[in-house]
């Protein structure tokens, strides 16, 4: 079966703040952060410059299943920040 998520794209000159309230995402990005996003976590990502990332559902998830709830804001970085 293959994995449900969102493959690679990218993101640049702003942030996001992915909550998490159900479930969990596997997310790797360009600059080598790799981690799981389960539930009750949030991460926080500054494209900046520019990065490429991926999320999908984790393994484990995927073999056990349930509700997934997450959310995605993405915060504008103000122009004088957006090349950090």
């Amino acid at each position: 079966q293959e994995p449900r998520g969102v493959g690679q794209h990218p993101h640049r000159g702003f942030e996001t703040v992915t909550i998490a309230f159900k479930g969990e995402v596997e997310h790797a990005d360009s600059v080598g952060n790799r981690d799981t996003i389960k539930a009750g976590d949030v991460q926080w990502m500054t494209a900046g410059r520019g990065i490429i990332h991926q999320e999908f559902h984790s393994e484990e998830f995927s073999k056990k299943g349930g509700d997934f709830e997450m959310c995605q804001l993405w915060v504008n970085l103000p122009k004088e920040h957006k090349m950090v």
